[in-house]
C-alpha cells in the first residue's frame, strides 16, 4: 500500500481512457498524509472497486501514480506489469494504452503515438466490433497529433473516434461532446471560426442533456464559444456566453 495519498488540486478534461471501459480525467493532485481520513476512504472505495483481483496490483499501483502526476513511477509499474504478461494476453490492449498516455503526459509524443498504434492494432484484432474502445483509442492519438501541430491528422483520428462511437451510441452519447470539443478546437487553432464554432455548440448540446446546470465542462463549453464569437467579431454574443 502506498504511505500516502494526493489531495485534489486541479483537474482538466481529457477523453483518455484509464480504464477498458471508461474515460478518465488527467488529474493534478498535491501529497498528503494517509492521516486525512476522507481522502483514504476515498482511495480505498477506488481500490476496492477497480482492482478486485490479485494480479492487477501493478496496473493499479500505475494508475494511482499516473493520477497523481508520477508519470515516471506509473511507467515503471506499467512496464514491470508488461513483462509479466505472456505476447498473446488480451490485456495488453489495455497495457499499450496505459504507456502511451504516460508518454503523452511526458510530452514524448512519437514515443505515445506508437503505444496508442499498438494498443489500437490489438484492439482491432482481438475486438473489432468494441467501437467504443476503439473509438477512444483514435480520439487518444488525435490529441497527440494536435499537440504535435498536425491538424489534419488530428482531425482524421477525431472523425474516426465520432464515426464509431455513432456505430455504437445514439448521436448524443456523452463521450462525442469531448469529441466534438476536440474538433472545434482545431477549427479554432486554424481560424475556421464557423467551423469550431458548429462543432462547439453540437458539444454543447450534448452536454447539457447530461450534465448539472452548474458542471464547470458546461462553462468551459460557453467560454469557448464566446471566444469564437469574439474573434468574429460578435461581441455582445461573446458577453452572453461569457455571462
Amino acid at each position: 500500500m502506498l504511505s500516502s495519498i494526493s489531495r485534489l488540486n486541479e483537474i482538466s478534461h481529457d477523453q483518455s481512457s484509464l480504464s477498458a471501459d471508461a474515460t478518465m480525467s488527467i488529474i493534478r493532485m498535491t501529497l498528503c498524509s494517509d492521516h486525512d481520513n476522507d481522502l483514504k476512504q476515498l482511495y480505498d472505495h477506488h481500490m476496492k472497486n477497480e482492482y478486485d483481483r490479485e494480479e492487477t496490483n501493478l496496473l493499479s499501483l500505475g494508475d494511482v501514480t499516473y493520477r497523481m502526476g508520477k508519470f515516471d513511477l506509473a511507467e515503471k509499474y506499467y512496464r514491470r506489469w508488461l513483462s509479466e504478461l505472456p505476447s498473446n494476453d488480451p490485456s495488453l490492449c489495455v497495457l499499450y494504452e496505459r504507456l502511451g498516455m504516460v508518454a503523452d503526459a511526458k510530452g514524448e509524443y512519437d514515443t505515445s503515438l506508437e503505444w496508442y498504434q499498438k494498443s489500437l492494432e490489438m484492439k482491432m484484432q482481438t475486438r473489432p466490433s468494441d467501437h467504443v474502445n476503439i473509438g477512444n483509442t483514435h480520439n487518444n492519438i488525435g490529441n497527440v497529433h494536435r499537440k504535435k501541430g498536425d491538424h489534419s491528422r488530428a482531425l482524421e483520428s477525431y472523425n474516426r473516434a465520432v464515426s464509431l462511437f455513432k456505430q455504437a451510441h445514439d448521436e448524443n452519447h456523452p463521450h462525442l461532446a469531448g469529441f466534438y470539443n476536440n474538433i472545434g478546437i482545431i477549427y479554432r487553432e486554424e481560424n475556421k471560426y464557423f467551423e469550431a464554432l458548429d462543432f462547439y455548440e453540437k458539444s454543447l448540446g450534448i452536454q447539457e442533456k447530461h450534465l448539472p446546470p452548474d458542471h464547470p465542462d458546461l462553462g468551459a463549453s460557453y467560454n469557448n464559444i464566446g471566444i469564437v464569437h469574439s474573434c468574429l467579431g460578435h461581441y455582445d454574443l461573446a458577453l452572453d456566453h461569457y455571462n
